[in-house]
């Protein structure tokens, strides 16, 4: 298509210009448009398209084709266009890709049909989606959103809108919600509070005001759409936001004008709710940041996301209004049960409630509040959350939940059995071990569950009845599997059974969780496996599957990945209000009752089932050798032997008349455990029974069952009526095998049924027993008309034993059964009338409903009397203590009877009653009012249920008549009763006080009178105070109750003293006061300095719980109150009359700071709604009391000095609250203590000490901050500034060290928690250890940070630094006998014995940290006090022991160079102590620059890592950010004078190369000029900076700030010398390990090698060839001719170092290793031919004016395992002598120093061109150490591939020792030419230096001699530095370069230095093989005839004296003919010139 158009486009001059752009077509797909300015084109371009798309097989359709025509192109007589034939329609609007497009060039069309479009959606889904009553809101609007919103908007990207077009899209939007809420249309509701509520947080504009959902916000302004206002949480931060963004509510204006108040009108849960979701927010926040932490709780984590989403849907909901008033009410206490439980969860505020609403503090006493937050609490802890409590009226009783009921549904059965199966249901409790409800059946289809539907609901039942206790339980469902069919199931056999055998198949349990049992979770599906055993262990699997004993059961397999699937949900409540609540859950669903009774059984509830269990038998063989399929047939007859269809075996289906039991296969002794319900008529109970038949069952199809015997058993006796008692009951089996005998039920039924009565008449029976068989089966009876006991009398007197619970189930029938025997027809009593009394069991439900007994309240109060009378005397009390436990329901029946006698006969007998009650409560009076032991618990008992009786007599009787009987019992009490008597009267006065009596004016009176009156003396005596003071709570709410002005025992205590301290008010305390002042000063001195006190103890001790919020900010708002009175009488009384009284002021100042500072009023420490209510509801209650502080401050004046030093520490935490007013407030104190104290004493030193003491105490505690700081510094210096007091200047000092002081103590205190700000934890402690020191002189705070400092470094592995921090406060100490004091640290001790102690410590830091050359000066001091002081031998053997294992470990001990790094902290943003700083780091062991740099940005988090080491530039000095800047610095060390001119073992000299310096350097590469992109080495420039440190490290830290840096630049090729003389080393290095440790992995090596020999990338030693040996290049840079001399020499020596490392590398690869070998050494030859052509000069040319001139370097130390060839190298090197010797690195380094001055440093290693810019020491260190961390720069053939084998294992110390001596490396004579007779080469010699020298000339040169031996005694090294071989004692061997003899003077440049004789040794050149050795060698090989014990003797005939390298190929010539290498071994011929 695109082709088609290009070519249309191409022959037509279609298209239209838009400003400068063209557009001729657009194409979608198959469809094009075409773009045309006149009619003629546009023709011309269609037929043009007609005509290039036909060839394609492409037609252009003309009936959808069209042509619209913009502006007035044409004539609008125009009505169509002729093209290709074909007229072609011109339209003012067509429909383009779903859009409608208009010539107007507009929207409005397209806008309107949009509208139209979305109008028919919105009517599409009115019926289905809009007027749905299940849907919410929230649904319908998502709904909304996705259906409706993008028809309308459709191509909205391409419309052009103007305001009408917006507004009728809106409105359009408006209309839809409107219908969607269902308001109509002549509802006023605003539009915006219909807009989706969403966050508003707009960065871009600075005016805006950020909202967050729940937000209330005051609106102030009104423009365009936007609102200005402001949050009710932050009323000062004033904003915009878009009036879409928000919804009106309603609001409350108080004190309108222009100081009014805008309240909204919430409802209170509401507005808790939201407060709660956004604390509950960030707490939420905080817990997912901790979940990838091992202290993260993802529980914990979903728990409070599913509270936090609960309570916000719950909210809508409430918002909604559209509930009724009862969901209303139900939903407010879901949600604050919600809310409560996630505050306890989290650990938040107790919320105080009352009926579910919160407390309003203001509304109620501080009394009543602490009695609720008691009540709400317990109701927290007991999970009673359904209930809301009320202490302001009488308490409501509570309507429990006593019914729960669990529905059930099977929801799938995924098992295939082949047959017809049964799965029974039950409920199974594991804590007691047996099921406790009937069975649920539900019968499944061969077909399968899905193919089986019986009938609706067949697969749910629900379980009833389930009471309190059965929640709590551990509950299970299990379900038992019965396959019914035949005997044994095969797949094969397809014939239907004709028998239906029931046989066991598999069980599977159900655990029901506690969430599903409380039923918060709502309908919950749980999914489960079948498990099956063996047939005998069937009945018990239930309990084997739970305790999950997989060695008797195994599961089911199943083709489904799920087995049995069930869906559970709890229902609370009465069943039948639960079925009205859940019609569709639980209408038309069977009932499975619970297997006994409810807890409650209301009258009217009839139940008669029985429960009949098969548990087990035992039958005879009967001769056969397998057991018999017994299977037992159970029936229910009647008294005519009717069968009665009454038996169910699950619930689900109807009765039947008969049940087959389960059939155990071949097992005479089977257990059933199968368990029947019989439902028998209870007309018919009486002579009805069970008979249980017997059969055995064959296995074969054909055989029927054989019938042979049967038991049988009565359901009710028939003398006594009792029905058959629950238990275990043992049948007879009596043998029968005719069915036909049993017809007649009187044949058998007169035989005995137990086994245990059967037992003396076997054979006189009309059918014989088999005494050897019986059958065990369990009965249960829950029924409420039968009984199991004998005798009425028997049953009244033990009436009274039985459990409530078992009583009530008779409740109706047994009631109305005694009633009508307690009395006659007259009222009198009957002989049952005691009995009857002594076991009425009372309900309420009864007594209103059905109780009828009129006469019986003058028998009752004649029973009560005659037992009242009848207890002094009477011994056995129990009678009597039941009847006064039950007297509040024996009450209600006297009040019940006497009110049914009264409304009978209208009120007669009234006076008789109130005698009868009088004279009962005269015999009250009596009995209470004796001492006796024995009617202690009858007096006790009375007391505790005094209050029920006196309720029921407020029903009938007055409540001053109430009051007067019950204070007749209280003064009959003695006061110096029992304990137990007076707590039981002080609980009846407190039931009194909370009792309806007390409310009226009369009984109030009255009772008050009696109880404060024994109040009183119990106070006195100080008994029960805990009681006393609940009664002293109770009558002070009713105090403030009735005026109409609104637990531990201490909190009881101090909850009633606040209350008494809320009522009083000015006049009050004015009045006391006055009263105290008339009885005498000092009355008033002590009630005041007491209160302080108490007060004191209130603020300081936690009296209440931490969660009890409201209450402690009410009890601070009283205290604060009260404080503010006390203040009155201390001014007037105690100062300003002259009786200043220091103790009493100093009490109250120290309150008030106490009170100030307690953690509850910390408001920055609470979350930001809570810390709202607080300051809207008391204000910051901390300001208030530090402008009291400061009034009481001023008023002091001239008595201010008496607060000094003891106020300065408590005024210092009140000027540290974070609130600015009251710090400025009261920061001047300090300016007046010490100018008191100045004007005093002439100083302010104690200000001064206790201020720093006191606020480095402070600080630590997280109090103060930065602004802190600066008001500090600025408001004192103001002061002093404007005061201009005498002690100015040192005012000033004081206060600018202070403010430093603060600085450090802020950083110190910003950085103490955290692992990552270890570190930073560390700078800080050394700032405050210095300021302590240099500036203040503070010792103890001095030695405190010390060993503060210590106690981190320990942790961190810095033993080092531990040794050097204790080690200054050793430097405290002196060798004296002084006596230092104890400490938390250390005990009483002289100060020797301390400094011994700390210089012990700090020896074994020195030990742990291996930096034992700093151990040894401590031991040295110490073995000087043990022997020249303390002459301590024993200990100073110790010491020197000690000492020597520090010398043996400085030998032998492995230790590794730390690294060090430079770490540049810039910005702002970093703290002080670093900011814009730089600093030397040193790392930790075995640290790299990677790890170190994690290690870094980890403890600088928000840091960002600049990637370049350039200094960073002012913006980012100055910027707000934070920058870290890290590369790898060396150490510079400062060499020891110590060890001039002495040998000193390399071991010992390699510590101080790495430690003890200040000096680092770091190389960066420049260019200088013109970079060259081939090859960058020619202007490559090294900058060079030397950093100096503060301190030497290691020290107390592991970093140093840098005090200083200079800058140096190394030319090109001096730093190629650098760098190729490093690789050498590195080369060295690896080639010593190897010889060492040959067995280990070759690949570093071979990535070493070849990395070197056959670079593959930059081209290696190319490239310094083409850059620095070019002709001109010493034209240009004649400067640089000594540093390319040194180069040519660098590279020989690598050349001789390869071929050593070839021969090596050739005898240890293995063998797949050895064709890399191979190309190694083909590859090796062309290089090594590179490198002599590009060393040599022409003989003329050589200039060694340079060399000779340069003096040689001053004299140095000699290591002591050096040799005489390796020190002459160290001395100098002279290229153009006859015999030139190979120049090594110092004296190379020497004479280009004289030239650059930089060559003796070490290079960084950051970065370099082939190792990282990392130059090695100049000394043979066998630990420089090869780059890590970052790519290398170029990569040339240098790149150091061997890191990774030196980290893993490094060389050992003597491998260093060998390896750091030598400078060139040789393993054969191969390049030497001298006689025609050429010599094999000299065999490898462990611990062998050779220095042989190479040739820098051309072919013309005269070859060197052969260098002579030396003498005998010479140190031998081996060719590349590994250990001497065992011998016979040859030493070693040495070659000097160049032939250079002995005599030659020391002196002399280029000669070595002289050689002590003992050194001296000649050793001879190996023997010449024969040429018959056929062993294959490589041309670096050595021969393999050499032997390590050759001795020197057997080489020396055979030593060349005179060997060239003139010509190569004669010596490969001469290799193979004395050798005979293979041909494929040897090599290829060196490339030509």
């Amino acid at each position: 298509m695109d082709w088609v158009l290009y070519k249309v486009v191409d022959q037509s001059d279609c298209g239209a210009s838009v400003g400068n752009t063209k557009i001729t077509d657009l194409v979608f797909t198959d469809d094009a448009v075409i773009f045309a300015e006149s009619l003629e084109v546009l023709v011309m371009a269609l037929e043009a398209l007609h005509e290039e798309a036909k060839p394609l097989g492409l037609e252009v359709s003309w009936l959808k084709t069209k042509v619209q025509v913009f502006g007035d192109l044409l004539d609008e007589a125009v009505q169509s266009v002729h093209a290709c034939g074909e007229d072609i329609e011109i339209l003012e609007s067509f429909t383009y890709l779903g859009s409608a497009v208009h010539n107007d060039g507009g929207s409005r069309q397209e806008v309107l049909r949009r509208i139209g479009i979305a109008h028919g959606v919105m009517d599409s889904l009115s019926g289905s989606i809009w007027r749905c009553r299940y849907l919410c809101r929230r649904t319908k609007i998502r709904i909304f959103k996705s259906l409706v919103i993008p028809v309308l908007l459709y191509g909205c990207e391409t419309w052009t809108l103007n305001s009408d077009l917006k507004r009728r899209i809106n409105a359009f939007g408006n209309k839809c919600l409107r219908r969607i809420m269902g308001y109509r249309w002549d509802d006023y509701v605003s539009n915006q509070r219909l807009q989706p509520i969403h966050n508003f947080h707009h960065e871009a504009i600075p005016q805006t005001l950020h909202l967050d959902v729940g937000e209330t916000v005051q609106v102030l302004e009104e423009c365009a759409g936007w609102y200005r206002g402001f949050s009710t949480r932050s009323r000062n931060v004033k904003g915009i936001f878009p009036a879409q963004f928000i919804y009106l509510k309603p609001f409350r204006i108080d004190n309108e004008g222009l100081y009014e108040t805008v309240t909204p009108v919430d409802d209170p849960v509401v507005q808790e709710a939201a407060s709660v979701i956004r604390e509950w927010g960030q707490i939420w926040k905080n817990l997912y940041v901790q979940l990838g932490t091992p202290n993260g709780e993802q529980e914990l984590w979903d728990a409070v996301r599913k509270a936090m989403m609960d309570v916000a849907d719950w909210r809508k909901q409430l918002i909604t209004g559209t509930l009724t008033s009862d969901q209303i009410t139900q939903l407010k206490m879901k949600i604050t049960q919600k809310i409560d439980w996630g505050n306890r969860k989290l650990g938040l505020d107790l919320v105080p409630r009352v009926e579910g609403e919160m407390v309003d503090p203001d509304a109620v006493s501080v009394v009543e509040l602490h009695r609720v937050h008691a009540q709400s609490a317990e109701a927290s802890q007991s999970h009673s959350h359904s209930q809301g409590f009320s202490t302001l009226a009488k308490k409501k009783e509570r309507k429990k939940m006593l019914s729960h009921h669990l529905f059930f549904c099977m929801r799938d059965f995924s098992y295939h059995l082949g047959e017809d199966a049964e799965v029974f249901f039950s409920l199974y409790d594991s804590q007691k071990g047996k099921f406790i409800s009937e069975r649920f059946l539900v019968k499944l289809s061969k077909e399968g569950f899905s193919n089986y539907v019986e009938k609706i609901h067949c697969n749910c039942t629900i379980f009833t009845d389930l009471g309190s206790g059965d929640l709590v339980s551990d509950l299970y469902i299990a379900a038992h599997v019965v396959r019914v069919g035949r005997m044994l199931f095969s797949e094969s056999v397809k014939k239907n059974s004709t028998h239906n055998y029931r046989r066991p198949y598999g069980v599977a349990v159900f655990r029901l969780a506690q969430t599903v049992l409380q039923g918060g979770e709502g309908e919950v599906e749980v999914t489960g496996k079948l498990f099956t055993s063996d047939e005998k262990d069937f009945w018990q699997l239930p309990e084997l599957i739970i305790k999950k004993q997989t060695n008797k059961c195994n599961i089911l397999s199943n083709n489904a990945s799920y087995g049995l699937v069930v869906s559970v949900k709890m229902v609370h409540g009465e069943l039948e209000q639960a079925t009205k609540e859940n019609p569709l859950l639980l209408k038309n669903v069977c009932v499975t009752k619970k297997l006994g009774f409810s807890d409650v059984i209301m009258p009217g509830d009839v139940r008669n089932d029985l429960y009949i269990t098969l548990n087990s038998g035992e039958f005879e063989r009967g001769g056969k050798s397998v057991g018999k399929n017994i299977e037992v047939l159970v029936l229910a007859l009647d008294a005519e032997g009717h069968p009665l269809q009454c038996i169910y075996s699950g619930m689900g289906h109807e009765g039947t008349v008969e049940h087959s039991s389960m059939i155990m296969y071949h097992n005479n002794s089977p257990r059933w455990n199968e368990r029947l319900k019989v439902a028998i008529p209870i007309d018919q109970f009486a002579g009805a029974h069970l008979r249980l038949e017997y059969s055995h069952c064959s296995t074969r199809e054909k055989n029927e069952k054989k019938f042979f015997g049967f038991s049988f058993i009565r359901l009710m006796d028939d003398e006594g009526g009792a029905t058959l008692r629950d238990g275990s009951h043992e049948l007879c089996v009596y043998k029968c095998d005719e069915r036909s005998r049993l017809a007649d039920p009187m044949e058998y039924l007169t035989m005995p049924y137990l086994s245990k009565g059967a037992a003396d008449c076997v054979y006189s029976l009309p059918f014989q027993r088999s005494p050897k068989e019986i059958i065990i089966i369990d009965t249960l009876l829950c029924s409420t008309k039968l009984t199991q006991n004998e005798g009425i009398g028997e049953t009244l007197s033990r009436l009274n034993r039985v459990d409530g619970a078992e009583t009530v189930k008779f409740l109706q029938d047994v009631l109305d059964a005694l009633f009508a025997m307690f009395s006659t027809d007259d009222g009198n009593s009957t002989q049952y009338s005691g009995h009857v009394f002594q076991s009425l069991p009372v309900m309420d439900a009864y007594i209103t409903g059905h109780f009828a007994a009129a006469l019986v309240y003058k028998g009752l109060i004649s029973c009560v009397k005659h037992l009242s009378d009848l207890c002094p005397p009477t011994e056995k009390q129990e009678p009597i203590i039941r009847c006064f436990r039950s007297l509040e329901y024996i009450f209600k029946f006297i009040i019940q009877s006497r009110l049914l006698f009264a409304r009978a006969t209208g009120g007669q007998n009234e006076d008789s009653f109130r005698v009868d009650v009088d004279s009962l409560f005269e015999s009250f009076a009596r009995m209470l009012n004796m001492n006796l032991d024995n009617i202690e618990a009858s007096q006790m008992t009375l007391l505790e249920h005094l209050q029920g009786t006196c309720d029921q007599l407020s029903r009938v009787l007055t409540p001053g008549e109430v009051a007067n009987h019950i204070n007749t019992l209280f003064n009959a009490t003695p006061v110096e009763s029992s304990r137990i008597i007076t707590r039981a009267k002080l609980h009846a006065m407190k039931n009194a006080v909370n009792s309806t009596i007390f409310d009226d004016d009369e009984g109030r009176e009255l009772l008050l009178q009696t109880i404060c009156t024994h109040l009183r003396q119990h106070l006195d005596n100080r008994q029960e105070l805990s009681l006393c003071a609940h009664v002293v709570q109770d009558i002070i709410i009713l105090t403030h109750k009735h005026t109409k002005r609104y637990s531990s025992n201490k909190g009881s205590l101090v909850a009633s003293l606040m209350g008494i301290l809320q009522l009083m008010r000015e006049p009050h305390y004015t009045k006391l006061w006055d009263a105290h002042i008339n009885s005498g000063i000092h009355h008033l001195r002590h009630l005041l300095h007491s209160t302080i006190v108490l007060l004191a103890d209130l603020v300081r001790a936690a009296v209440f719980a931490s969660d009890w919020f409201v209450m402690r900010m009410v009890t601070n708002y009283t205290i604060l109150a009260a404080m503010q009175e006390i203040a009155q009488p201390l001014i007037a009384t105690f100062l300003k009359q002259g009786r200043f009284d220091n103790q009493l002021w100093s009490s109250y100042l120290n309150l008030a700071v106490g009170f100030l500072t307690q953690p509850c009023l910390q408001l920055e420490q609470f979350s930001q709604q809570k810390r709202h209510k607080v300051l809207e509801r008391y204000n910051d209650m901390r300001v208030l009391m530090g402008f009291q502080i400061l009034s009481m401050w001023r008023e002091l004046d001239d008595h201010r000095l008496h607060f000094i030093p003891g106020m300065v520490g408590p005024f210092l935490e009140v000027t540290l609250v974070p609130e600015p007013e009251l710090r400025k407030a009261t920061l001047p104190i300090f300016f007046d203590m010490m100018q008191a104290e100045q004007q005093a004493k002439g100083s302010f030193k104690q200000v001064e000490t206790e201020l720093i003491d006191k606020l480095d105490i402070l600080v630590s505690e997280n109090k103060g901050d930065d602004e802190y700081r600066q008001l500090f510094n600025t408001i004192l210096l103001e002061k002093v500034r404007s005061d201009d007091p005498v002690w100015r200047e040192s005012g000033t000092a004081f206060i600018n060290s202070v403010t430093r002081l603060l600085e450090r103590l802020l950083d110190y205190r910003n950085v103490m928690q955290g692992d990552e700000n270890c570190d930073k934890r560390m700078s800080c402690t050394v700032n405050l250890l210095n300021f302590y020191k240099n500036e203040i002189n503070r010792q103890e705070m001095y030695i405190r940070y010390i060993y503060k400092l210590h106690d981190l470094h320990v942790p961190a592995g810095n033993f080092t630094e531990a040794a050097f921090t204790l080690q200054l406060h050793a430097n405290q100490l002196s060798w004296t006998q002084r006596m230092l004091h104890a400490d938390h640290l250390y005990p009483a001790q002289t100060e020797t014995q301390r400094k011994e102690l700390i210089y012990k410590k700090i020896i074994n830091y020195f030990d742990k940290g291996k930096c034992w050359e700093q151990g040894i000066p401590l031991l040295e001091e110490l073995s000087n006090q043990y022997r020249a002081c303390l002459f301590d031998y024993q200990k100073l053997s110790e010491v020197l022991r000690r000492q020597a294992s520090f010398f043996e470990k400085i030998l032998s001990g492995k230790r590794y160079d730390h690294e060090y790094f430079r770490v540049g902290f810039y910005g702002l943003g970093l703290p002080l102590f670093v900011r814009n700083k730089v600093f030397i780091y040193r790392g930790l062991e075995y640290e790299q620059i990677g790890a170190f740099t994690q290690r870094i940005q980890t403890e600088f988090a928000q840091a960002k890592m600049l990637s370049h080491n350039t200094p960073p530039d002012d913006t980012i000095r100055s910027s707000d950010g934070q920058f870290i800047q890290i590369c790898a610095v060396k150490a510079l060390p400062e060499m020891n004078p110590l060890f001039d001119g002495v040998e000193v073992d390399e071991r010992i000299l390699k510590y101080y190369s790495n430690n003890h310096v200040r000096q680092f350097v770091y190389d960066r590469p420049t260019h200088k000029g013109p970079a060259d992109k081939d090859n960058e080495f020619k202007n490559l420039w090294i900058e060079r900076i030397t950093y100096t440190t503060e301190f030497e490290l290691p020290g107390i830290l592991k970093w140093f700030e840098v005090v200083d840096q200079r800058v140096e630049q190394l030319c090109p090729p001096q730093y190629a010398c650098e760098t190729v003389d490093r690789h050498n080393k590195q080369l060295r290095q690896i080639i010593i390990h190897y010889r060492a440790n040959p067995q280990d992995n070759i690949q570093p090596f071979t990535m070493r090698l070849q990395g070197t020999i056959d670079a593959a990338v930059n081209g290696g030693i190319a490239k310094y060839q083409d850059a620095f040996f070019v002709p001109d290049y010493l034209v240009v840079y004649p400067e640089n001719n000594d540093h390319i001399n040194r180069l040519k020499v660098l590279l020989s020596d690598q050349s001789m170092i390869l071929e050593g490392a070839l021969d090596l590398h050739g005898r240890i690869a293995p063998s797949a290793n050895q064709p890399l070998h191979k190309r190694l050494v083909e590859v090796f030859e062309g290089l090594r031919s590179k490198v002599r052509k590009m060393c040599s000069t022409p003989q003329s040319q050589r200039s060694t004016s340079s060399l000779q001139s340069t003096p040689p370097p001053p004299p140095t130390h000699r290591r002591a395992d050096s040799d005489p060839a390796t020190e002459f190298r160290r001395t100098g090197s002279i290229i153009n002598s006859p015999l030139p010797p190979l120049p090594s690195d110092k004296g190379t380094m020497s004479c280009s120093s004289s030239t650059s001055g930089h060559s003796s440093q070490r290079s960084s290693q950051s970065s370099s061109l082939y190792a990282h810019f990392q130059s090695a020491s100049h000394d043979d260190d066998l630990y420089a150490k090869p780059q890590t961390g970052t790519n290398e720069y170029y990569g040339d053939g240098f790149s150091d591939d061997s890191h990774r084998w030196r980290h893993s294992r490094p060389p050992s110390p003597r491998t260093a020792r060998s390896s750091g001596t030598h400078d060139s490396l040789n393993s054969s004579w191969c390049d030497s030419q001298g006689s025609d007779e050429s010599l094999p080469p000299l065999p490898p010699r462990v611990g062998e230096r050779p220095a042989r020298s190479i040739s820098l000339g051309g072919e013309d040169e005269v070859p060197p001699v052969l260098p002579k031996r030396m003498g005998k005694k010479c140190p031998s090294t081996a060719m590349f530095g590994c250990e001497p071989l065992p011998g016979d004692g040859v030493d070693g061997l040495s070659y000097s370069g160049g032939g250079l003899s002995n005599g030659f003077p020391a002196s002399t440049p280029g000669t070595p230095p002289l050689v002590s004789p003992r050194n001296h040794r000649t050793p001879p050149p190996p023997p010449i093989p024969p040429k018959a050795i056929s062993t294959p060698l490589t041309p670096l090989s050595p021969p393999c005839g050499f032997s390590p014990n050759t001795s020197a003797e057997d080489l020396t005939s055979t030593t060349p004296t005179n060997v060239s390298m003139r010509n190569l190929d004669e010596l490969h010539h001469s290799l193979l003919e004395n050798y005979s290498v293979p041909p494929r071994l040897q090599p290829l011929p060196p490339p030509s010139p």
